[in-house]
């Protein structure tokens, strides 16, 4: 016989039914609030776009800059210092004998209908002597260097005239200044910016541009 269902049996049956209904619940609750737990943390440590750029952009202004070009100026500014910028006190006393150059003054002059760059350096030496001479130009179109080596008797002037390209006389005529570098040869360190001359002081003239500077630098 088929037995009928109490009343007891089917509260029992909606109260399992309740159970599996609240565990459902409770279980989609706490997933979704995993799931926004993991979205803030998410969130607080992604990486800041500003600020990415902001450190891209300190990189960028901090790499060196493009090198200067190879020649006397860098040989002699790594022996021991910046032009201007040695402070030994004991060895500037010594520079009059032991540098053999007492006085330079040098100017530069271009000769633009034939392509020409004449330099004139009037010294007085203590001795005669070896002497190697660099002069570099900066300007709106770039730099350009020389070196030449003579030899200076106790005084006198000394001249030398370059040849010169097209492109870079064109550099020469945007000069806005010439560095000229004097030194006699086998001299101590300390020597070596004894008479650096900036030439900034810019004048027309019937062949070119020419170059000097107002002061000459003495020991």
């Amino acid at each position: 016989m088929r037995r009928r269902p109490t009343a007891t049996g089917e509260q029992e049956d909606h109260a399992v039914r309740f159970a599996w209904w609240v565990s459902f619940f409770v279980t989609v609750a706490l997933v979704a609030v995993l799931g926004i737990a993991r979205s803030s943390q998410a969130a607080s440590t992604a990486p800041d776009p500003s600020g990415a750029a902001i450190g891209a952009a300190a990189f960028l202004e901090a790499e060196p800059e493009e090198e200067g070009e190879a020649g006397i100026f860098e040989e002699w500014e790594a022996e021991d210092c910046e032009i201007g910028e040695c402070e030994d006190e004991e060895a500037a006393e010594e520079a009059p004998s032991e540098c053999l150059l007492s006085e330079a003054s040098a100017s530069v002059t271009a000769v633009a209908a034939h392509d020409k760059l004449r330099l004139s350096v009037r010294y007085t030496a203590l001795t005669p002597a070896a002497v190697s001479i660099g002069y570099r130009l900066r300007g709106a179109k770039g730099s350009l260097s020389f070196t030449e080596q003579a030899r200076f008797s106790r005084s006198g002037t000394f001249h030398h005239t370059e040849i010169l390209s097209e492109a870079q006389m064109a550099k020469v005529l945007a000069a806005k200044s010439f560095t000229v570098q004097v030194r006699a040869l086998n001299t101590p360190g300390y020597c070596l910016d004894l008479l650096d001359q900036s030439l900034t002081v810019k004048r027309a003239g019937p062949s070119g541009p020419s170059w000097s500077d107002a002061a000459s630098r003495r020991s």
